[in-house]
């Protein structure tokens, strides 16, 4: 339909990899996220079914879709412009809203993207996500969704289990603080007993300090500060890459190092 070429189009003209004139680049990334992207996205909290009290119509399910679709690509393609649009317009808690509607498959959209924002590893997702309880939507649904053997159940445990695997110790301890009480009422796998092991080996050390190996106490890794970005593949303009980095509270800070607005 009109709306899946739409998006596409859009993920085209937005890709790194196919816009090579950077000047034209950096103006047409700048025109879409100053001017339109926040529009699409409060497509999301327009929807009646998500917003009861404040929607204004009824959103088509596949046009919520495609919006998902596209924050993933977003995440993935547009490292610093993206988490810089995420502070200023809670883009992660506005996304997450479509587990609201009925349909269970824009749950499993919803998963999708938060496994996206974790599996860039990125330490400034980490913090965002624990400092804004942005996991408990998703661990909400995993709990209404009970015992049943389904897509957004194993869309979910593959999610923890992913933080697990990869070691990420915040989003680990904070799953361990807000939902280890419900966790012990699973048992029909081991992904919460082997996240409550990893989080004893994290406890362990810290409490014998001179028994841990070498390594970050941080969440994930640190590309939110450095020079690398998957943004443009390096080819973009630095004004465009290097701009702005992250503080510890996921605040973005300018080159002089002072903090930016966090206006829209």
């Amino acid at each position: 339909g009109l709306c899946e070429q739409i998006a596409e189009l859009l993920k085209l003209m937005l890709d790194p990899e196919t816009l090579t004139v950077k000047i034209e680049k950096c103006e047409f990334v700048d025109l879409f996220y100053d001017k339109f992207l926040g529009r699409i996205v409060e497509v999301i909290g327009s929807d009646k079914a998500i917003n009861a009290k404040e929607g204004t119509r009824h959103v088509p399910a596949s046009t919520l879709g495609l919006i998902v679709d596209l924050m993933c690509f977003l995440v993935t393609n547009h490292a610093y412009r993206v988490k810089y649009f995420t502070l200023r317009t809670s883009l992660v808690g506005k996304v997450l809203q479509v587990v609201r509607r009925p349909e269970r498959w824009l749950a499993c959209a919803a998963v999708r993207f938060l496994r996206t924002c974790v599996g860039t590893k990125d330490d400034f997702y980490v913090r965002y996500l624990t400092k804004n309880n942005l996991l408990e939507p998703i661990m909400s649904c995993f709990f209404e969704n009970g015992d049943r053997y389904n897509l957004l159940n194993s869309a979910i445990l593959e999610l923890i289990d992913f933080i697990r695997r990869e070691n990420l110790k915040g989003l680990i301890s904070h799953l361990m603080s807000h939902f280890s009480h419900r966790f012990e009422d699973v048992h029909y796998v081991d992904t919460f007993q082997q996240l409550r092991i990893r989080h004893e080996q994290h406890t362990h050390q810290e409490d014998n300090p001179a028994a841990a190996g070498g390594g970050s106490d941080g969440g994930g890794s640190t590309a939110a500060s450095g020079p690398a970005s998957n943004e443009n593949n390096g080819r973009g303009p630095p004004m465009h890459r290097r701009t702005f980095s992250f503080d510890m509270d996921g605040k973005a800070i300018g080159p002089s190092g002072k903090p930016l607005a966090s206006g829209a």
